[in-house]
């Protein structure tokens, strides 16, 4: 997995001196959801407010059609729901998203793949914090998807996402594993230069 992050960031990079691309920076605010269907002691429900913040270039492939990937870190809290138990992580989140532009307007909505990166785990309940990062899979995999603004000429952006984890994140060797999954609501706003 190490080698495929390797290889979407040199794609990131290596995109910036395409001659109709867009190069910005991003930050907000998201919710962070970890879902987990067969043991509702590990479901954490009660989301807290987190931060992200990032880059991203936007690749036009035609009047409709942009390509956008993505680099991010965000840190996400969460709040466990039956014994109350808090959650604090950190993610590289790198989205590949193919992006419809509506004509006319800077209007635009999208979807693609999400690789994320786990940098940290904390867990804290009575006063005590633990770091459990072991506990976690390293990486993670899902589906994102979104609508935002992204004006033709640059300038200020706007965007709003749901991301939904394909793989398991917590590690168990009981009962088959535990099924967590990542669940990540974000609001962010950029600002986006055109290449001149």
């Amino acid at each position: 997995m190490r080698n495929v992050f390797v290889s979407i960031l040199l794609l990131f990079f290596s995109q910036l001196s395409y001659s109709q691309s867009k190069f910005g920076f991003k930050a907000g605010t998201s919710l962070y959801y970890l879902k987990t269907n067969n043991d509702k002691t590990k479901d954490y429900s009660n989301s807290m407010p987190g931060v992200s913040f990032g880059i991203f270039v936007q690749l036009p492939a035609n009047q409709h059609f942009t390509i956008q990937p993505e680099l991010t870190y965000s840190f996400q809290r969460t709040q466990e729901t039956y014994y109350g138990s808090k959650l604090k992580t950190g993610y590289f989140l790198v989205p590949i998203l193919l992006k419809y532009n509506f004509a006319g307007t800077p209007a635009n909505i999208y979807f693609g793949p999400q690789f994320g990166f786990l940098t940290n785990a904390r867990s804290s309940f009575n006063g005590v914090t633990s770091d459990i990062t072991g506990n976690f899979s390293r990486t993670d995999f899902g589906i994102t998807a979104g609508l935002g603004t992204s004006p033709s000429k640059g300038g200020v952006n706007f965007d709003v996402r749901v991301f939904h984890g394909l793989i398991d994140v917590i590690k168990s060797e009981f009962d088959g594993g535990l099924h967590t999954r990542n669940l990540l609501i974000s609001a962010t706003i950029g600002y986006a230069f055109k290449k001149k």
